[in-house]
């Protein structure tokens, strides 16, 4: 069986996202953009997650692909968590593990479906 793993990761709205301080911590709402790929191999696909605080989710109309956090502590917290999902989604190949991951994140060939 192959695992995905994380590439790389932005943010449109925060860039660099890794060297982002929010004015307040309890108050996040953003979306992220990863690189996910088969571990040890190169290249990947791009998924979206919104990230966003529990103080903030009431908010939100659309609750598809979302990962809510207590607080947002950095990106080292967020890959942690979303690696911890990632650990549950594995396959003999790419498709598997790529149909798994997009009924958590938006999968950037999700209209080709």
């Amino acid at each position: 069986m192959k695992s995905p793993e994380i590439k790389d990761w932005d943010c449109i709205e925060y860039d660099p996202i890794g060297k982002w301080i929010p004015d307040d911590p309890a108050e996040v709402d953003f979306w992220l953009n990863m690189t996910i790929g088969i571990k040890g191999e190169t290249g990947g696909d791009n998924f979206l997650v919104h990230i966003v605080t529990e103080k903030l989710i009431s908010q939100l109309e659309n609750r598809s692909h979302i990962l809510v956090v207590p607080y947002y502590f950095g990106m080292n917290d967020i890959i942690e968590r979303v690696n911890v999902i990632l650990e549950s989604c594995h396959d003999l190949n790419w498709s598997g593990m790529a149909e798994q991951i997009s009924k958590i994140y938006y999968w950037e060939f999700e209209s080709m479906r």
